[in-house]
């Protein structure tokens, strides 16, 4: 899945491990992330919600 429909998504849920293997851990990718939608963290997994 391209980055591009994950942002289009109204809602979108995956695991740290998935999103570490996608993304890498970097700091910055998840500022990134933040920066065009915000991202919660819960129980160990990673929602992104896009603006």
């Amino acid at each position: 899945m391209s980055k591009n429909k994950i942002m289009k998504n109204k809602s979108y849920l995956i695991t740290k491990k998935e999103y570490s293997r996608r993304y890498g851990v970097g700091k910055t990718i998840i500022e990134m992330r933040i920066a065009n939608g915000v991202l919660i963290e819960e129980k160990g997994k990673i929602k992104i919600i896009p603006k």
